[in-house]
């Protein structure tokens, strides 16, 4: 039974009409969409160019301080530049290599330019002996895709969306940090010694970004017309299917938990015995966040949004009545939640 296929040929054109070919070369999905974020939630043009500056600063910092903590300012230039989207991914990405190759060589460029990484990085290896830099190119290698997994495996674990979305974005940077050490040892002639291939970084960075533009794409759509959208996928090759497709190592576009929150939903537009299994779920699912200490408004939305449905279908008008009425307090509150930040502008 086939795979059932997902919209994501729509945010395709959606970026070319923009003037990006997202399908330009493999993997280059994900950098243009980060870049659409990063120009939408950027506050000034400058934003990008003080990222490469910080990078620079930390860069001569680690270089001058023998005793500075690499982690604690990996993890300051990771918060502020990739995961507050100040950055393209593939641009941090290939700035942060030439920052780590830098340090694990023990050469220091002079004054690099951190928006324009990948060219110092190639003139730095090629002034490596061959032994240094096949070490080096391998424990990146390595190490970066190690990461990879561990990132994509937390993202389907979460329990909210947003820390199904840190892990995703944590994953496309160590997948293409990856793929520009491969493509930089391919430039200089090593051969790395590392079980890993070029296609293995190349399939990693591919379904870490379908993920993310996935999720786009299906939210382009209304609420209802998903809803209904999943039911046919499920009606055509079952709820599992759809849920491996939803959450998966190979297409890791919602974490677990909110792919049976949406199949359980897509049910409750199917017949009645779909309804009756679709309500159980929701519910099930209800109880679960309502419990919650994490930060689940958005499943909750979603999940009151689909219960909803249900009981409409069933002409619950006692139902119908508490989840509209809740529905109406969660939007008053984030409208006034958003008056308050303008007024506060």
């Amino acid at each position: 039974m086939p795979e059932p296929e997902f919209p994501v040929p729509e945010f395709t054109a959606l970026l070319r009409e923009a003037g990006q070919d997202p399908l330009a070369q493999p993997g280059q999905v994900i950098p243009e969409h980060h870049s659409v974020a990063t120009a939408v939630l950027a506050e000034e043009p400058e934003v990008t160019a003080s990222c490469a500056r910080l990078i620079a600063d930390t860069s001569n910092r680690l270089r001058t301080e023998p005793n500075l903590d690499v982690q604690i300012e990996f993890d300051r230039l990771y918060e502020h530049c990739l995961l507050g989207f100040r950055m393209p991914i593939y641009e941090f990405s290939s700035s942060m290599n030439l920052v780590q190759l830098q340090g694990m060589s023990g050469r220091w460029v002079q004054s690099p330019d951190y928006r324009h990484a990948k060219a110092t990085s190639l003139a730095l290896v090629k002034n490596l002996s061959k032994a240094d830099a096949r070490r080096i190119l391998t424990g990146g290698i390595d190490g970066h895709m190690d990461a990879g997994r561990s990132s994509v495996a937390e993202s389907l674990k979460a329990e909210d969306g947003f820390e199904h979305l840190k892990h995703l974005v944590l994953a496309c940077h160590y997948w293409a940090s990856a793929c520009d050490l491969f493509r930089l040892a391919d430039a200089t002639g090593i051969v790395c010694n590392t079980m890993r291939s070029k296609r293995d970084a190349d399939e990693g960075a591919t379904c870490s970004s379908s993920g993310l533009v996935g999720v786009v794409a299906l939210f382009l759509m209304a609420p209802d017309e998903f809803a209904r959208w999943l039911l046919d996928r499920v009606d055509a090759v079952g709820q599992q299917a759809v849920k491996r497709r939803l959450s998966s190592h190979i297409c890791p576009m919602f974490h677990r938990r909110l792919a049976e929150l949406f199949v359980s939903g897509a049910m409750t537009y199917g017949t009645r015995m779909q309804l009756k299994a679709g309500l159980d779920g929701l519910l099930a699912a209800e109880k679960e966040l309502s419990s919650s200490n994490r930060p689940v408004d958005f499943e909750l939305a979603w999940c009151d949004h689909f219960l909803l449905n249900a009981y409409q279908m069933m002409n619950d008008s006692t139902k119908v009545n508490e989840y509209s009425g809740r529905i109406a307090g969660r939007l008053l509150v984030a409208q006034a939640f958003a008056r308050s930040i303008e007024s506060e502008d």
